[in-house]
């Protein structure tokens, strides 16, 4: 027998209750929270919104000046240690690209 297996080694409580719903799970009901659950996705998607929101702008605004349009078709002017960024303003793109993609993950949980 496996150590794990033994019900004995399962203290009195949660340890020895999810030990019994992992032997017999037609017993196991949890509650799911949805509305809960859609609230947080609600808030999530507007985050999103907002990025975006500002992303788009920031495009806008780079594609009317000189000086940042190069990232708008290539990548590699985002990266942290471009030696073109004197002012930041790439740092602040490739931030804005990290809490996008970090925002997307959480939202898709």
């Amino acid at each position: 027998m496996i150590p794990a297996d033994d019900r004995a080694r399962y203290v009195q409580g949660y340890p020895r209750l999810a030990y019994f719903f992992s032997q017999c799970p037609r017993y196991l009901h949890l509650r799911r929270f949805a509305a809960l659950s859609i609230r947080v996705q609600l808030f999530r998607q507007h985050e999103l919104a907002m990025m975006e929101a500002n992303l788009l702008k920031l495009e806008e605004e780079d594609d009317s000046s000189s000086a940042n349009k190069a990232y708008l078709c290539d990548y590699r002017h985002l990266e942290s240690d471009s030696q073109r960024d004197t002012t930041g303003e790439m740092s602040k793109r490739r931030e804005l690209y990290e809490r996008i993609e970090t925002t997307l993950k959480n939202y898709g949980k």
